[in-house]
């Protein structure tokens, strides 16, 4: 139902689509582009749709975000590469 959405965004990073209490959020991350553009597209795709949005929210990742991402990744890759080890 939401795939009417994800050719507006070609180059995000990920798509987070979550449907809670009949109310639908998307999150999309990218790592270039112009956020007021996403938001624009989003905004006129939703509208021609007529589905209401109650809030439209762009955030850009500050220097705590993006280190949380990297230690996140890195531990991550870390507890991939000891069980890889631990079945051999």
């Amino acid at each position: 139902q939401m795939s009417f959405i994800t050719p507006l965004v070609p180059f995000a990073e990920r798509w987070i689509i979550t449907l809670e209490d009949g109310n639908i959020q998307v999150d999309v991350q990218i790592e270039f582009g112009e956020v007021a553009d996403v938001c624009h597209n989003l905004f006129f795709a939703f509208a021609n749709k007529k589905i209401a949005l109650l809030e439209l929210v762009s955030k850009k990742a500050n220097l705590e975000d993006v280190f949380i991402e990297l230690t996140e990744s890195e531990i991550s890759e870390r507890k991939t590469t000891k069980s890889e080890v631990e079945d051999e």
